[in-house]
C-alpha cells in the first residue's frame, strides 16, 4: 500500500513551471546570467539562491514578503490538484511537496489544500517583513532525492510504500526514491508514467495501491 506521495511544486502542482521565473517576470528582473553560472557549476546554488533575490532587490529595494506572495497568488493551480490531495488523504497517503520552488507559495497553496510536509526553500525577511538576499535552502534541485529519503527515514516509509509526481523539467532525482514515478505531460523522460496535464489520471492509476 502507498503511505507517501511526494510531489513537486512548481509545474506539477501548478501550471506555471518556475515560481521563482515568474516573480522575475513580473518584477521585470533578470537572473539568466547566475543560472547559466551555477548550471555550469561556476556558482553554488546557495550562490545563485543569493544573486535571485538580490536581482529583486536592485530594481526593489523595498520588497516585502507581501509582495512576492502577491505576485505568487497569480500562479494557477493545476487541474484536478485539490481533488487529488483529498483523496489521497481521504485514504490515509501523507502528501509532502519537496521543491526548489519558493515556499510562500505552498503557503498560498494550503489555503486551498491540506498538505502535510513542506520541503521547499525560504527567502529571508527582517522584522518587518522586507526581502533580505539570504535564505533556508531545503531543496537544491539537482539532489531531490537527499530530501526524500531524508523525509522517508523520518517517517520510517519505505520506498515501496511512496510515490512522486513531478513535471518534464525534472531530472529524476525525486523519483529515485519511489516505487512509481508520474509525470506531468503525456510522455515520461526516464521511465516515468505520464498522466497528461490533469492530476485526477493519477488516482485512477493508483486505485489499487491506497485504501478505498
Amino acid at each position: 500500500m502507498i503511505r507517501l506521495a511526494i510531489f513537486d511544486m512548481d509545474g506539477t502542482l501548478t501550471e506555471e513551471p518556475s515560481s521563482w521565473e515568474y516573480v522575475h517576470r513580473r518584477l521585470r528582473t533578470d537572473n539568466h546570467r547566475n543560472f547559466r553560472l551555477y548550471k555550469n557549476g561556476f556558482i553554488t546554488y546557495d550562490e545563485f539562491f543569493r544573486s535571485d533575490v538580490m536581482a529583486w532587490l536592485r530594481m526593489h529595494p523595498r520588497l516585502t514578503k507581501n509582495d512576492i506572495k502577491e505576485i505568487l497568488r497569480e500562479i494557477r493551480i493545476r487541474e484536478g490538484v485539490m481533488e487529488v490531495i483529498e483523496t489521497l488523504r481521504n485514504s490515509g497517503v501523507i502528501t509532502a511537496v519537496v521543491s526548489g520552488g519558493i515556499s510562500w507559495l505552498f503557503d498560498i497553496l494550503s489555503e486551498s489544500m491540506k498538505l502535510d510536509y513542506n520541503i521547499s526553500n525560504v527567502i529571508g525577511t527582517d522584522e518587518h517583513g522586507f526581502v533580505e538576499p539570504y535564505g533556508r535552502i531545503q531543496v537544491i534541485p539537482e539532489h531531490k532525492d537527499i530530501a526524500v529519503q531524508n523525509l522517508q527515514m523520518r517517517l520510517q516509509i519505505s520506498r515501496n510504500e511512496t510515490v512522486s509526481i513531478g513535471d518534464q523539467m525534472e531530472n529524476g532525482k525525486i523519483h529515485e526514491n519511489s516505487s512509481k514515478a508520474f509525470v506531468i505531460g503525456n510522455r515520461g523522460i526516464n521511465g516515468e508514467i505520464p498522466l497528461g496535464y490533469d492530476m485526477r489520471k493519477l488516482i485512477q492509476m493508483l486505485k489499487d495501491d491506497i485504501k478505498a
